[in-house]
């Protein structure tokens, strides 16, 4: 891994962290971050791989947490690109929101409600 990379990582990782404790939210990780940050580190081949890694572990966490609170089936997740694909284009589209309301909006929106399973 690359030096530039692992600092890249880590910068987010703890912005993630401190916002989400000074904020009371119970969110950390590349995924809080804003749109813009998201969108200028696609280009970064080490970073690509963290915000990937941080999206599949999201969308994964969303799943189990639905099937244990409601028992419904797990939803078939896409693979790593397609998730890129739209949370990238949900922050192109929503400049000012979050990569993690990406994420929320593929899953309960095209996911979950499409029986996706």
């Amino acid at each position: 891994m690359k030096i530039g990379g692992l600092l890249i990582a880590v910068a987010l990782s703890c912005a993630g962290v401190a916002h989400a404790q000074s904020d009371g939210q119970a969110l950390a990780g590349a995924g809080t971050t804003s749109c813009g940050r998201w969108l200028a580190l696609e280009s970064d081949s080490t970073a690509h791989l963290m915000l990937v890694s941080w999206a599949q572990g999201f969308l994964s966490g969303m799943n189990m947490a639905d099937y244990i609170a409601t028992k419904q089936p797990f939803v078939l997740l896409p693979d790593s690109d397609s998730i890129m694909a739209y949370v990238n284009k949900y922050c192109r589209n929503n400049p000012l929101k979050k990569p993690f309301q990406g994420a929320m909006q593929l899953y309960y929106k095209e996911l979950r409600s499409n029986g996706n399973h």
